[in-house]
């Protein structure tokens, strides 16, 4: 059986690594974490628009 995937995505003034201790608990799941643009490290100018 394939195991369940899992995406996450942090709030604002997150970044990825705070699922880490998430992660762990999920040994068993496909995780995929998704850093937003807007919270770094990344100059403003390339933080794109809505």
């Amino acid at each position: 059986m394939t195991p369940p995937t899992l995406a996450l995505v942090h709030g604002s003034f997150h970044r990825k690594k705070m699922w880490s201790l998430l992660i762990e608990e999920l040994p068993g799941v496909d995780v995929r974490i998704i850093q937003l643009p807007s919270s770094g490290p990344v100059p403003a100018n390339q933080w794109g628009s809505l």
